[in-house]
């Protein structure tokens, strides 16, 4: 999707009780790769807390503004980078964490210095690179979930699992993804069931939907690796 259609979306939105004679005056600015932009493909658009806009392409991340493009992109040889320049999603937590999920994996950035912290899937597990369903989702707890495909290692497929992003104790050590073992009734002949939106989290327990389901995940239930 291009920007121009998710500006002109945006705008049609936030105005949708001005008369048509005030739609028919309102100008639009069109930011394209000839603006500045890393790539006309777009896969994500996210205004965070302070006012700038976030966009995820397919060539890395870009932040505008209101006047300047600042791009953020991979390195190989620089891990506080992203890990990926495909950009897919763009989550911003109740904490102003912004965090970037891409056709590899997930990211954390720091918006004070730029700085980027790859988050490490846990021991045996990968991320398939042509899934582009992985969402992030906070409940009302605070607490962050992670969930999407991946394959585990010796596995003959992908499964969608569930991870819970852990915060660093202290300033040395880093977020971490705790992954929950299926439980008992989503055997390993079957999927644990795909995330539409989290709707509530207890202590005891996750609640989501999926399609027309609800489903109640007994946390204390699971174990974890």
């Amino acid at each position: 999707m291009h920007l121009q259609s998710l500006i002109l979306l945006l705008i049609v939105l936030s105005v949708p009780n001005l008369p048509v004679s005030a739609q028919a005056a309102l100008e639009f600015q069109q930011f394209t790769q000839v603006e500045g932009l890393s790539s006309d493909l777009i896969f994500k658009i996210h205004q965070d807390q302070d006012g700038y806009i976030w966009v995820g392409t397919e060539n890395g991340l870009k932040r505008f503004d209101g006047k300047h493009l600042l791009t953020f992109r991979t390195d190989p040889e620089d891990e506080a980078t992203l890990d990926n320049d495909w950009v897919m999603g763009i989550f911003e937590d109740s904490k102003s964490h912004l965090w970037i999920v891409t056709l590899k994996g997930l990211n954390l950035l720091d918006r004070t210095n730029g700085q980027i912290q790859r988050i490490p899937f846990p021991t045996g597990f990968q991320r398939l690179p042509t899934e582009r369903s992985f969402k992030i989702y906070e409940d009302h707890l605070g607490n962050l979930w992670v969930t999407g495909p991946t394959i585990k290692e010796g596995a003959s497929s992908a499964k969608q699992t569930l991870f819970r992003l852990i915060p660093p104790a202290t300033d040395q050590e880093t977020w971490q993804l705790q992954h929950f073992l299926t439980p008992e009734e989503w055997t390993q002949e079957q999927d644990l069931p795909r995330f539409s939106s989290l709707l509530y989290s207890t202590p005891e327990y996750l609640w989501y939907n999926s399609q027309d389901t609800v489903y109640r995940v007994p946390l204390p239930t699971l174990e974890s690796e």
